[in-house]
């Protein structure tokens, strides 16, 4: 029905079915060089198919590349950096325990099923009274960072109607959380 269709697309021009772990995939494989120079070993778990979610492609790749090289950065000396896809049902938090969420998106279209992304690294951590501040536009504790991978990748979960949350402990490494609702 078209009228459903332009229904389902409010305000998500140009989003399409997308495969996340597809999106997973290119990206680590871009960074690959980078985490071999750096002695970072990849683990990817999660099932081999996920349901479908509404998304923008390359805005996703984004997403994933900026949290992947903030991992990779935060590990000079090397370390595991843990890449974790699966499905949460509807209300299923997952493991919320420690996770600063930043982004609500809108609340009630995560009531549904959830295709989970978790990007874990073994690095420096952040400490607690900065993981409020990271995902702000121009933050940042890099010599040479513009401070806006974060909050360009939290403005692309919100306008995916996801949630980005992060969970950080000082000297054992950090996981951002990406929840996006399953396409309907």
């Amino acid at each position: 029905d078209v009228a459903d269709v332009k229904d389902h697309s409010s305000g998500r021009e140009g989003m399409r079915l997308v495969d996340v772990n597809e999106i997973l995939d290119v990206s680590l494989t871009l960074i690959e060089a980078q985490l071999q120079e750096r002695s970072v070993q990849v683990v990817r778990e999660g099932p081999e198919r996920l349901p479908w979610v509404f998304a923008i492609s390359n805005h996703l790749k984004q997403v994933c590349f900026n949290l992947i090289f903030n991992a990779a950065d935060a590990m000079p000396e090397g370390g595991q950096l843990r890449v974790r896809s699966y499905v949460a049902a509807a209300g299923d938090g997952g493991d919320g325990a420690g996770y600063v969420s930043v982004s609500g998106g809108r609340g009630a279209e995560l009531a549904g099923p959830a295709v989970v992304v978790e990007i874990s690294d073994t690095g420096t951590g952040i400490p607690a009274q900065e993981l409020p501040k990271i995902f702000e536009p121009f933050y940042t504790t890099r010599v040479k960072g513009t401070g806006l991978g974060l909050a360009v990748s939290y403005s692309i979960i919100e306008q995916h109607h996801g949630e980005l949350a992060v969970r950080s402990v000082e000297g054992e490494g950090t996981t951002f959380r990406i929840r996006l609702p399953v396409a309907q």
